[in-house]
């Protein structure tokens, strides 16, 4: 996991943390190391289609995933589904915002 592209997020082999703890590298410096934590705590499989699952459900049908990280060029959106998201943690989930 943290061999991943960048190093964004300076995780170090044997660290814990929290999911509290992981999300400001990787929302906040783009951290590819803790996507990839997020996702093979979780299952990889299962975590990219919970993913997929999530964006469908807002309406994003132009987003698809195929990593966690983004780094994949499999990974496919648009302007339209990006502002469909950016409403959606406008709307719920403002603690991200402050």
């Amino acid at each position: 996991m943290i061999d991943a592209y960048g190093d964004a997020g300076h995780l170090v082999l044997g660290e814990t943390f929290t999911t509290s703890e992981l999300l400001y590298p990787m929302l906040l410096e783009s951290s590819n190391d803790a996507a990839e934590v997020f996702a093979q705590s979780y299952g990889y499989d299962a975590f990219i289609a919970k993913m997929n699952a999530f964006v469908a459900g807002l309406g994003m049908t132009s987003t698809s995933f195929k990593d966690p990280s983004g780094l994949n060029s499999g990974n496919a959106s648009n302007a339209h589904d990006l502002f469909t998201l950016a409403q959606y943690i406008y709307r719920s989930e403002k603690p991200f915002l402050t």
